[in-house]
């Protein structure tokens, strides 16, 4: 386990924040968030303060993967540091990632674990339009 990883393991448990170690280089995290479920895989490739992260939770669009998409694309125009896709299944990503240094790794990685998760919110409405 990287000393990034250890870092960001460290905040979580210092604020009580439950994860799941999957392996060497990716932890899961999942957030509730007005009244759903977001899961993010957090992934530390290297040990240099570069970190991944994708999160899955604003919904499937089995069938409707057109209308996704579209609504993906324009997610990507108004949030450009994230981006949105479907994935295999037709469930909506987003997709980031950081750099930081390790002084401050845990709380940056931390922060951005939750701004993907109210990044997704903002998305919702519309999400929600084509369901």
């Amino acid at each position: 386990m990287g000393i990034y990883l250890r870092s960001f393991t460290s905040f979580l448990d210092s604020k009580g924040v439950n994860y799941e170690v999957i392996s060497d280089t990716n932890v899961g995290v999942a957030y509730e968030y007005e009244d759903r479920r977001y899961s993010i895989s957090v992934h530390f490739f290297k040990d240099d303060g570069h970190v991944d992260f994708v999160s899955w939770g604003i919904g499937s669009f089995k069938g409707k993967e057109y209308q996704a998409n579209q609504v993906c694309n324009t997610m990507n125009s108004r949030y450009p540091s994230f981006k949105f896709s479907l994935d295999k299944d037709s469930d909506v990503r987003v997709i980031t990632s950081i750099d930081t240094s390790y002084s401050n790794a845990g709380q940056a990685i931390a922060e951005m674990t939750t701004k993907i998760v109210f990044i997704s919110s903002f998305t919702l409405y519309d999400f929600d339009k084509i369901r």
